[in-house]
């Protein structure tokens, strides 16, 4: 079984219990984490495979399953629904109107007090730059939209939220040592 990310066992270091919603879940390594811990978990992701290979490898553990673009679906969640969203890699793949909306709609879905984790891509990456640019911070590299986060753009989509920690990491994100990330920790005021 693979193991959960280390920005995932962080989240214990600020709460134990909840409603939690892993938004691009991937394997969902993470998510069987976060239900094999206690959370009542919802992994959403875009991608089939991945959501099956979760389902073949959570076992009895009850995480509920959504197959949704992140841009497109979370206005199907009611307001204040969850108490943690969590979200590595999965918000640094859309141009800079739809990452608003984005986390506006994670903002509604919070509850009051509610916690947001996440992880994007730092315009201090060595990537950052690289491939056709579609918008600033906003790039096309070997297929993949890219979208790099400054410190001024991530405090741009953080109104109504308290900054619990927000820094700037290097080979936390992926196995690639190089990547330069932002972690943060922020409650819904």
């Amino acid at each position: 079984m693979k193991e959960p990310n280390k920005f995932a066992e962080q989240v214990l270091d600020h709460t134990k219990s909840g409603k939690l919603l892993d938004l691009g879940c991937g394997l969902g390594a993470d998510a069987i984490f976060f239900a094999e811990t206690g959370f009542e978990v919802t992994a959403l992701d875009f991608s089939k495979t991945g959501l099956e290979a979760l389902k073949s490898r959570k076992g009895a553990l009850a995480i509920e399953m959504i197959e949704a673009d992140l841009k497109d679906d979370l206005s199907e969640f009611k307001d204040s629904g969850f108490d943690i969203v969590y979200s590595r890699l999965s918000l640094q793949y859309f141009s800079h109107d739809e990452t608003s909306k984005i986390f506006s709609e994670i903002k509604r879905i919070l509850k009051p007090a509610g916690w947001f984790f996440f992880m994007v891509k730092s315009t201090s990456d060595p990537e950052y730059g690289k491939g056709e640019k579609l918008e600033n911070d906003v790039f096309v590299l070997d297929g993949y939209f890219q979208h790099f986060f400054s410190k001024k753009k991530i405090l741009s989509n953080m109104t109504g939220f308290e900054m619990v920690l927000m820094e700037e990491t290097k080979g936390e994100l992926t196995t690639n040592h190089e990547t330069v990330a932002w972690k943060i920790v922020a409650k819904k005021l």
